[in-house]
């Protein structure tokens, strides 16, 4: 793996990301990097905050597409449904994939930028997670068994690493179907 830097917070970070990556960074031709911000152009500054926001967009808006791809990878309708059941099972799964969000949408507005899964208080995440995972039971690939564990809304520490489980499982899904790692707005 390419990388380790002097950047304490940088490495936090990366540590983090690798370890809900799992397995995933291990395949031939996966590596990581941290970049270092871009010399200011122009000499003019680079407004932190809107490059924080610019970057959490991308993050989020890929974070929907790609879970909405990943469900309709590993959910099937009935294979005798009809093409009108058909369409409404799709129209079903995107349906509970907006419900994760509170815009409602699988495109992120500014507006709720901090909202449901990318909160960082529990309780506020809580309900968002518990349909995370419900979604994530409707896979044809088993929950872990800490995935599947108690989700209570006082945020306890088994709770968290439920949380994380979650996100392990999520991660590792996806390389597993894809064959890259995702990209996650919130670790």
């Amino acid at each position: 793996m390419a990388f380790k830097s002097g950047n304490a917070q940088g490495t936090k970070a990366h540590d983090l990301m690798t370890q809900a990556l799992g397995s995933a960074l291990e395949a031939p031709g996966s590596r990581t990097t941290i970049l270092q911000a871009p010399a200011p152009l122009c000499n003019q500054p680079v407004d932190v905050e809107k490059g924080t926001y610019f970057v959490w967009e991308l993050c989020e808006l890929n974070f929907r597409q790609e879970l909405l791809s990943l469900d309709m990878h590993l959910t099937h309708p009935d294979l005798s449904a009809k093409e009108e059941d058909v369409i409404n099972f799709r129209l079903g799964c995107q349906e509970q994939i907006m419900g994760l969000f509170s815009d409602g949408s699988l495109v992120p507005s500014t507006s709720t930028s901090t909202n449901r899964l990318a909160l960082g208080t529990w309780p506020e995440r809580f309900k968002a997670l518990k349909s995370f995972r419900d979604m994530m039971r409707a896979w044809n690939i088993p929950l872990s068994f800490v995935a599947k564990g108690h989700l209570g809304p006082l945020g306890s520490e088994v709770s968290l690493k439920m949380e994380a489980a979650l996100a392990a499982h999520y991660a590792q899904t996806f390389f597993d179907v894809f064959g890259w790692p995702p990209l996650l707005p919130h670790l």
